[in-house]
C-alpha cells in the first residue's frame, strides 16, 4: 500500500517521532511511506521520501501573514492542496494518514478536500481536532455542550479566537467523512467519545517505540564520567521541546527543585530547550541541548536515576515510553495518558498538581535507606512492561489491520 502521512514539524516532538516509528516500521513490512510536514524550524536536512510545505522562508513569510485570513474566512490555501494532490498522483497514493494538524500549515478546507480524494486515517496525538483551538484544555469542557464559547483556559490563563466559529467548521468538516480517528491512549479515546467525533470510526493503538535502541545499559559509571556527571550525586532529568509550552509544567518542576533542602545531592539533567532561569536554582545543572541521535538520548535515560515529568495535561509522551524501556522510573503527575503509562511497580504518580507536591515525592524517594534498590527494582519492571505494552512491532500490525480496512471500505 503506497501512504501518504502528513503532520506539523518536521523532527521536532512526539507525534513527528511516531511518524518517523511507523513509517519505518511500514516500510519493513513491505509499504510505500511519504512524509509531508508543514515546517522544518529546527533547519534539519532533508531525508529521502520526506517533502516540508513551507522550507522555503520566502513561502513560510507568505503564509504567515495570509494564515490569519484562511482562519478568520475559511478560504482553502490552493498552494497547500495542490502540493497534496501533486503528491497523491505522484506516489500513487492509497490512503492519508493525518497526524499534528494545527499550526496553520494547512486550512480546513484543505482536510475537507483531501478527505474526498482517499480515505484517511487520523492519529489525534492533541484535543486539537475537536475544540476550538486548544491542543489540551486543561479544565474546560466547552468543547464538549457549549460549543468552545467565551473561551478561556483559566488554570494558564490563554485565550484563544474565534474559538465558537472554528468548532462549529471542525464538526462541519470532520464529521461523516471518510476518517478513521485513532487514539494513542484511553483517555484521549474518552475525550473523542465525548465530542462531535464520537459517533466516527474510532480505535485505541497505543504508541510504540523502537525497544532495541531504548534498553538498559551496562557500565554506568563509564557514561556518567562520557557526559560529565558527578558520580555521587543523584540525577534528575527533564525533558522539553520548549519550557515556555506551559504543559509541559516547566514552573511545578522550578518550585520543587527550589524547595529542596539538600540541594548539593541532585543534578538535572535537561535535555531540550533549557530555562532562563535555571540558574537562580542554585542546583547542578547538565545541559545537553537538543538531541537527535536516539543512541545518545538512550545514554543519557541510562545515567538517569529518575525521570521527571511534570505535564499538565498530555496523551501518550514519547518521553515516558523511552526512559522506562531504558529501565529508568519515571516521576510523573496523574493526568491524561501518563496514568496509563506509569504504574506503581514502574514509576511514582502524585495526584495534587504543584511545585511543593513534587518536591515532597522527590525527597521522600530519596530518604528511603535503600532507594538505590528501589529506583533498580522499578527500572526493571518499567522495562518488562515496555516488552509487553509498547514495541514498535504491535503499534505498527494494528495500524496496517485499520489500513486494510479502509481501503477495502473506504
Amino acid at each position: 500500500m503506497n501512504i501518504l502521512m502528513i503532520g506539523e514539524l518536521y523532527k521536532f516532538g512526539g507525534a513527528s517521532e511516531m511518524m518517523e516509528i511507523l513509517a519505518e516500521g511500514l516500510e519493513n513490512d513491505g509499504h510505500a511511506v511519504t512524509l509531508l510536514y508543514g515546517y522544518n524550524y529546527a533547519g534539519y536536512e532533508i531525508e529521502d521520501r520526506h517533502y516540508v510545505l513551507f522550507e522555503n522562508i520566502i513561502l513560510r513569510r507568505i503564509n504567515n501573514r495570509l494564515r490569519y485570513w484562511f482562519e478568520k474566512w475559511n478560504l482553502e490555501n490552493l498552494y497547500v492542496y495542490c502540493y497534496v494532490s501533486f503528491l497523491i498522483r505522484k506516489k500513487k497514493i492509497d490512503l492519508v494518514h493525518f497526524h499534528a494538524m494545527e499550526g496553520g500549515f494547512i486550512s480546513l478546507r484543505d482536510i475537507k478536500k483531501i478527505c474526498k480524494k482517499r480515505a484517511v486515517v487520523w492519529t489525534v496525538h492533541d484535543t486539537w481536532p475537536f475544540t476550538g483551538g486548544c491542543m489540551y484544555y486543561w479544565d474546560c469542557l466547552a468543547w464538549q455542550d457549549a460549543g468552545c464559547k467565551c473561551c478561556q483556559e483559566a488554570g494558564l490563563k490563554t485565550v484563544y479566537m474565534n474559538t465558537e466559529v472554528n468548532w462549529k467548521r471542525k464538526k462541519e468538516t470532520f464529521q461523516k467523512k471518510r476518517i478513521y480517528y485513532v487514539a494513542p491512549s484511553k483517555w484521549m479515546l474518552d475525550n473523542l467519545g465525548k465530542s462531535f467525533l464520537g459517533r466516527e470510526k474510532l480505535a485505541l493503538i497505543e504508541n510504540g517505540i523502537n525497544l532495541d535502541v531504548f534498553r538498559p545499559l551496562g557500565n554506568i559509571e563509564a557514561l556518567k564520567c562520557k557526559y560529565g556527571a558527578d558520580l555521587n550525586r543523584k540525577i534528575l532529568m527533564f525533558s522539553a521541546g520548549s519550557v515556555r509550552n506551559r504543559y509541559k509544567g516547566w514552573s511545578y518542576l522550578k518550585d520543587a527543585l527550589a524547595q529542596l533542602e539538600r540541594k548539593e545531592e541532585f543534578a538535572l539533567l535537561i535535555v531540550g530547550k533549557e530555562a532562563e532561569d535555571i540558574e537562580c536554582l542554585g542546583i547542578e545543572t547538565i545541559k545537553m541541548g537538543f538531541i537527535q541521535d536516539k543512541y545518545v538520548l538512550n545514554e543519557l535515560y541510562n545515567i538517569t536515576d529518575i525521570f521527571i515529568l511534570p505535564s499538565v495535561q498530555d496523551n501518550f509522551p514519547t518521553v515516558t515510553l523511552e526512559a522506562q524501556a531504558a529501565g529508568t522510573p519515571v516521576l510523573a503527575f496523574a493526568v491524561g495518558g501518563i496514568e496509563e503509562q506509569v504504574t506503581p511497580d514502574t514509576g511514582w504518580l502524585i495526584r495534587e498538581i504543584s511545585g511543593d507536591s513534587l518536591k515532597r515525592q522527590i525527597e521522600q524517594i530519596f530518604e528511603e535507606d535503600d532507594w538505590a534498590g528501589t529506583i533498580k527494582l522499578k527500572g526493571k519492571m518499567a522495562r518488562k512492561r515496555s516488552e509487553e505494552l509498547y514495541g514498535e512491532r504491535h503499534m505498527t500490525e494494528r495500524y496496517e489491520e485499520i489500513y486494510a480496512e479502509k481501503k477495502l471500505h473506504p
